[in-house]
């Protein structure tokens, strides 16, 4: 059994830890640092919380600092595992947007079969799970294989840039798919919104397509309109209807129903609005 664990630090995602591990993860009191300065990295083992030990600078593969221009595979001489929390120290470069991060050596750990299935289960390891029980496996012991690999997206003075989008070469990860520094709040509602405006698919069909329940697609459509996002239709229909009167159909928050039948203007629809929105 060889399971990788992987920890993406803030600001991006946090990996539960679970009893029969640690897990790695990257904790500064500010991900902004400063340009051309020495920085102290620090990396827990354990929890977010807590780190209950360090990791032993023998047990690292790569050490990894990577920005928009270069990729630098750093020594350990900068490692101290002298306490329960491990440090890096390194020196920053340039303004920027930086990627840190650490891969370590595969271990062993033994596990009785108790232990090991509540560790499937909790980790959600369904097919290793599965396959235990139907080949009557469930009260055997094992042995897994782990390695640990932990990331942080770092922003280097003012600067926004290339680099946070840099694979690291590691067994496992995750790259982001958007700078986070230069995100805010609702950005991501709002890609699903613009998204939703070029796809073609109506407020009912778009929501089930993104697992999203079409009142709270709505209620985001309604509070994003107050600010003017591009592509995004004033009214995009929920559903269409045939019959003696084909057309398409409206769907308000309240749940009321406008039907317009298969010749109705765009023109029409803006004035039926305006006045709708005045009563």
């Amino acid at each position: 059994m060889n399971i990788r664990k992987l920890t993406l630090a803030v600001p991006l995602l946090l990996l539960v830890p679970f009893l029969v591990g640690h897990d790695l993860f990257i904790k500064l009191d500010s991900y902004f640092l400063a340009p051309d300065s020495e920085a102290r990295i620090p990396i827990l083992n354990g929890t977010f919380e807590e780190s209950e030990n360090s990791i032993t600078a023998d047990r690292v593969v790569d050490i990894v600092l990577a920005g928009a221009s270069e990729t630098s595979y750093l020594d350990v001489d900068g490692w101290d595992a002298s306490g329960d929390t491990t440090f890096m120290t390194l020196r920053t470069g340039q303004s920027g947007t930086y990627v840190f991060g650490v891969s370590t050596h595969s271990r062993l750990i033994e596990l009785d079969a108790a232990s090991f299935n509540e560790y499937l289960e909790h980790d959600g390891v369904d097919d290793i799970l599965a396959a235990r029980k139907s080949e009557g496996e469930l009260e055997r012991d094992a042995v897994e294989r782990y390695s640990k690999h932990v990331k942080a997206v770092l922003q280097v003075g003012e600067i926004r840039s290339g680099g946070w989008d840099r694979a690291l070469g590691f067994p496992a990860e995750i790259v982001p798919q958007a700078n986070p520094y230069e995100l805010r709040t609702g950005a991501e509602i709002q890609a699903i919104l613009t998204d939703l405006g070029s796809s073609g698919l109506s407020q009912r069909e778009f929501a089930a397509s993104r697992d999203v329940p079409l009142s709270t697609l709505q209620s985001w459509l309604r509070k994003y309109r107050a600010v003017t996002i591009p592509d995004v239709p004033e009214v995009i229909p929920v559903g269409m209807f045939s019959g003696s009167l084909s057309g398409f159909e409206i769907e308000f928050p309240g749940g009321e129903i406008l039907r317009l039948g298969s010749g109705f203007r765009g023109e029409d629809l803006q004035i039926v609005l305006q006045e709708l929105r005045r009563c």
